[in-house]
């Protein structure tokens, strides 16, 4: 099975870290297909800021709200338009491990059954210095389970999914997103 990868990064007004946001997809082991920038209405010098980086690489398709409807809304708009099977986002200030999509990748093929793949992640401050740490690997491997959780309370899922790392720590099978948005 050929593993399609989509990044979606939202951003709203925010533009000062995206430059090394993306410059970490375009450095990673295993290169995503495409990633997906979803400005979420921000204010017209941000968004000739994002033209420009949007042209930073083929990879990057620039989707422009005209308002702000908050990450959950741009992210899922996001998901909307992934043409990969894999989803990972990505917050506009964050960065990722070069080889982070590989192991995502090879957890996946390793558990066929596997929908989301959570690994660690390190909280860093803007000089690169670490601030925590968290080694949690869990992979959540049937929409059972999810099931489970978002009939018994949407917060129960926000906490599991939320409560345990970083968003970017977790790589979606595509349809779960279309099963459980956010």
């Amino acid at each position: 099975m050929l593993h399609k990868v989509t990044i979606v990064i939202a951003t709203y007004n925010r533009s000062q870290f995206l430059v090394e946001a993306i410059e970490s997809l375009l450095n990673q082991s295993y290169l995503p297909n495409e990633i997906i920038l979803v400005n979420d209405g921000s204010k017209e010098r941000y968004k000739k800021e994002l033209e420009s980086i949007g042209k930073m690489s083929s990879l990057i398709k620039r989707i422009d709200l005209e308002e702000n409807h908050g990450v959950s809304y741009a992210r899922n708009i996001g998901v909307k338009h992934a043409k990969g099977n894999y989803v990972l986002f990505l917050d506009d200030d964050d960065i990722l491990h070069p080889q982070i999509l590989e192991k995502c990748i090879k957890t996946f093929n390793k558990y066929p059954k596997v929908e989301i793949v959570m690994t660690g992640g390190e909280i860093l401050n803007k000089n690169l210095n670490k601030l925590s740490h968290r080694e949690k690997h869990v992979s959540l491997n049937s929409s059972r389970h999810l099931n489970l959780l978002h009939k018994e309370s949407n917060s129960t899922l926000y906490f599991i999914l939320f409560g345990m790392g970083l968003i970017n720590s977790f790589m979606f099978r595509k349809e779960v997103l279309f099963k459980h948005p956010f």
